[in-house]
């Protein structure tokens, strides 16, 4: 070890049933830090940028060692396009998709992983593993709150987001554009999210016409056989029942409006019977009306599965509205350039301002909890850097983004700002090409450096 252990963190697990560890193919082990706000960003800001490295060992004789890890086998989970959570599309910016996932629901990105303990793994003759974490750092503040509750497995994320068929809607001369039900009887229960697909219905037809979004490029299809959709959100509006004895709860949500257009963007006039469209949709505020903590779980599997319970650990958070919404998709517009050179030209205090301006497009969909954090962000400066970088067994140097953010933790009413930070890391690295990387370092005005991440390959593709 480079540093001597100021302190540590051991976990204890054991199997269920006769099964020993040795017995299990698994090399990884994934985790969820389950605690207040305050103690879990203050947990993972220790356990990701204190770490020294990781023992596994007997459960009963610490001296016995059945293998070491280093400081990469623990990883931040949740950030990867593969875990996202909401449905970008891969020509969309995903740095944007980070954004959206933080500030709706901070403690998805709360999980973590420890790979790379399948040899280890295989010496345990018990039901019982051991690991100690050796720390750099120890945490006094944290010893007496943290104990096995904030340590939790078979833990996962979940998006009330799924796909399901509106009520067919039927076609009527003269009218231009139809509204998008997905179930008449329940208005109130399902918000649509994105139309996936159009399908229109000639009365005794056999072949359907297939409607594609507007301005799509769809090959294989005549120019002058293209049959196009539009959709318009608004936000919805008080009902009569609502009028009279108030909303069920305070998100109201939107409503969506189709209208079908020929190559000229006209209406188009095709004999058609009836639409089938195919969405993905929400429970709208469902969920916040869901009661949670039950003694027998709160889900229920749709097939048959092992499972004794599935209850909430965290959440469910509140709705959130679309971005396209209000003013905000001005905003929204103007952001769209936003690279690392545009900041460059900005002073220390301009760069920061913004990056607030950015966060505060999220703050405006309807969480306001976080905006101490983005107030709380205080000075971002860009300089050009030059790191030794390891590919395919070589060594090689390479100029990079070297990008120092500077926080104020006051703003940020007891929460660290570790988090946060490493969720712009993702950020920043998706702005810079993939013939370049970035470097972020996080200052605290009041506790001086708090972490310098390794240099991570730019990932927005060359044009």
């Amino acid at each position: 070890l480079q540093h001597e252990p100021a302190g540590h963190l051991r976990l204890e697990i054991e199997t269920q049933g006769a099964t020993d560890f040795a017995q299990l193919p698994m090399d990884r082990l994934d985790m969820y830090i389950h605690a207040s706000d305050a103690v879990a960003s203050h947990l993972q800001e220790l356990l990701h940028e204190s770490l020294l490295g990781i023992v596994v060992h007997d459960a009963q004789d610490p001296t016995r060692v059945h293998g070491y890890l280093s400081a990469h086998a623990l990883r931040a989970e949740g950030y990867e396009q593969s875990q996202s959570l909401l449905p970008y599309s891969h020509r969309a910016f995903q740095g944007h998709r980070l954004l959206h996932e933080y500030f709706a629901f901070p403690p998805r990105f709360r999980f973590f992983s420890i790979q790379g303990l399948a040899s280890s793994l295989q010496m345990i003759l018990g039901r019982r593993l051991a690991m100690t974490l050796l720390l750099r750092k120890a945490a006094p503040d944290l010893e007496p709150v943290v104990d096995r509750q904030n340590f939790l497995l078979h833990c996962t994320p979940a998006i009330n987001l799924f796909e399901r068929m509106a009520d067919r809607i039927h076609v009527s001369a003269g009218v231009n554009e139809y509204h998008v039900v997905m179930e008449r009887t329940r208005p109130r229960d399902f918000e649509v999210y994105n139309v996936l697909s159009v399908t229109g219905h000639q009365e005794g037809q056999v072949n359907d016409r297939e409607f594609v979004p507007l301005y799509a490029s769809v090959h294989g299809i005549r120019s002058d056989d293209q049959a196009y959709f539009a959709v318009r959100r608004e936000p919805r509006l008080f009902s009569e029942h609502a009028v009279r004895f108030g909303p069920r709860t305070q998100y109201l949500g939107s409503e969506v409006f189709l209208s079908l257009v020929d190559q000229r963007a006209a209406p188009f006039s095709d004999d058609l019977k009836q639409l089938s469209v195919r969405t993905l949709c929400t429970n709208r505020d469902l969920p916040l009306l869901m009661p949670i903590n039950q003694a027998g779980g709160d889900f229920i599997t749709l097939d048959s599965a092992p499972i004794g319970a599935i209850r909430t650990v965290a959440g469910p958070s509140r709705p959130m509205g679309s971005v396209a919404e209000n003013e905000i998709t001005w905003r929204l517009i103007s952001h769209l350039s936003l690279n690392y050179l545009a900041m460059t030209d900005l002073s220390e205090q301009e760069g920061a301002a913004t990056l607030r301006e950015l966060m505060n497009l999220y703050l405006a969909l309807g969480n306001h909890v976080l905006t101490g954090q983005v107030a709380g962000l205080k000075e971002v400066s860009i300089q050009p850097i030059t790191r030794r970088l390891a590919q395919h067994r070589q060594l090689i140097y390479g100029r990079g983004v070297g990008i120092t953010l500077t926080v104020d933790e006051s703003s940020f009413a007891g929460v660290s700002a570790w988090p946060l930070a490493c969720v712009l890391e993702r950020f920043f690295a998706r702005h810079v090409g993939v013939n370049s990387f970035t470097e972020l370092s996080l200052h605290s005005r009041q506790r001086g450096p708090l972490a310098t991440w390794e240099a991570r390959p730019g990932q927005r593709p060359n044009t």
